[in-house]
């Protein structure tokens, strides 16, 4: 057997910038494959290890994340004079260039955003699902680290002030994902981190001024 590593370097952010790549991306089943392939690099068969499903039925979607740039090659090995390579996605996390998810955007599958949200927030639902079937999600445990923690809320802010706010998650976000390199402990347990910001017309408005003249 014989292990070759490439020059791979995970970069910490890259921008999807087209709307194909989009379209890949937005797919339930890539979804998990990126996310499984996230902290490690995995060869096929353990993808499909992780997924219950056979290499065979990945190898099209694996082909189209790296022809997209959104995997790439971590190492290779030769076994049994046959080579197997192991993927890793290409950055630590993907943004949507701004623009691409506008309104007017549209793909031949619909709008653009509806497309990207609803695979994303359907990945989410699937993947909550599962984890509380298994029993890893204790629903009866209100601020277990094992329990399921979800909340919504609304402040208004400066422009300025939600810059700041995503610019500090953004990096505790980096630096917990650091944890992760150099290998999985035993005492240590994966967790799912969704976040979403976005300006809202709901939530606390001021009221309206008393001394506002009356339409006459």
């Amino acid at each position: 057997m014989t292990t070759t590593d490439t020059e791979f370097v995970q970069v910490d952010e890259l921008f999807i910038e087209d709307l194909e790549t989009l379209k890949v991306v937005a797919d339930p089943l890539r979804l998990q494959i990126v996310e499984i392939m996230g902290e490690h690099p995995h060869t096929v068969k353990q993808v499909g290890q992780k997924l219950d499903l056979p290499a065979s039925k990945l190898y099209y979607h694996i082909n189209l994340l790296e022809k997209h740039g959104l995997i790439s090659i971590a190492s290779t090995r030769v076994v049994s004079g046959i080579v197997e390579k192991s993927y890793q996605t290409s950055a630590h996390q993907f943004r949507v260039k701004r623009g691409l998810l506008n309104p007017g955007s549209r793909s031949e599958d619909g709008d653009n955003a509806g497309i990207f949200v609803d695979a994303f927030l359907d990945n989410a639902k699937q993947d909550i699902k599962e984890n509380v079937s298994a029993g890893l999600i204790d629903l009866s445990g209100e601020g277990s680290p094992f329990g399921l923690n979800i909340s919504r809320n609304t402040a208004r802010l400066t422009i300025e002030q939600a810059a700041q706010f995503q610019e500090r998650l953004q990096e505790l976000m980096k630096e917990f994902s650091h944890h992760s390199e150099g290998g999985a402990n035993a005492d240590q347990q994966s967790y799912a981190v969704m976040f979403a910001m976005y300006p809202t017309l709901r939530g606390s408005r001021p009221p309206e001024s008393d001394d506002a003249p009356d339409d006459d």
